[in-house]
């Protein structure tokens, strides 16, 4: 049997279980396909799918951000996706900083390096033709402006590197140590800024505040 059909079969036959109502089995079974290393969109939405039922919006929320990642336009897994973030957004405060949030939603469709890959083009491209005298002075200008947007939204693309998912409850520290004051718990799901390292702790912001937590269970962007 071939990949592709290996992995159809695998979606169609966890499709017929979830709808049964046995999301349990699901993940047993999309669990046992990964480790094989057999996964695609289908398969994650589905492992998505089947923890939305057990109310488990952290590992839902993870599963779609990787069905997203291997089919970037597909409007339903986006959908879902959001609907997962907001059951668990929705109770410990906002969200993340705009420019922040559409950093990740633009290199959820855009990688950064096809947005600076384009514009480096668009720009050797403009310089050539003017070193030829194709093009006006006017035209190099226009070229020049559209490839420097592109490099400009690459760079704020880069800036979903830095996010991760809390795969657990965290408690977040005023200082990156096991005695330090707790501001506050995250529940698991939440998505941080990463902003530097400290031995086994990172620093990571969240709409606006900064806190300590430790560098484990955390689930990086796939963008």
């Amino acid at each position: 049997m071939s990949r592709d059909a290996e992995l159809q079969k695998i979606f169609d036959e966890s499709a017929k279980i979830l709808a049964e109502g046995r999301p349990d089995a699901v993940i047993d079974i999309l669990a046992s396909a990964q480790k094989r290393g057999l996964t695609s969109s289908g398969l994650e939405a589905n492992f998505g799918r089947a923890y939305t039922d057990k109310s488990d919006f952290a590992n839902a929320s993870i599963h779609y951000t990787k069905a997203v990642a291997l089919d970037r336009f597909n409007g339903a897994l986006r959908r879902d996706l959001k609907l997962a973030q907001t059951k668990i957004e929705g109770g410990v405060g906002r969200r993340l900083e705009s420019p922040t949030e559409w950093a990740v939603d633009f290199a959820s469709y855009v990688r950064p390096s096809e947005a600076m890959a384009f514009g480096s083009l668009i720009l050797l491209g403009c310089l050539a033709a003017r070193y030829l005298g194709k093009i006006r002075r006017l035209q190099l200008a226009l070229g020049a402006l559209v490839a420097i947007l592109f490099l400009s939204l690459g760079a704020l693309a880069l800036q979903a590197d830095s996010i991760a998912v809390l795969v657990d409850k965290q408690e977040v520290r005023r200082a990156p140590l096991e005695t330090a004051e707790i501001n506050l718990e995250l529940k698991p799901g939440a998505r941080v800024e990463i902003l530097r390292k400290s031995g086994d702790f990172v620093e990571v912001s969240r709409a606006g505040a900064r806190g300590w937590i430790k560098d484990r269970g955390l689930f990086r962007m796939p963008y």
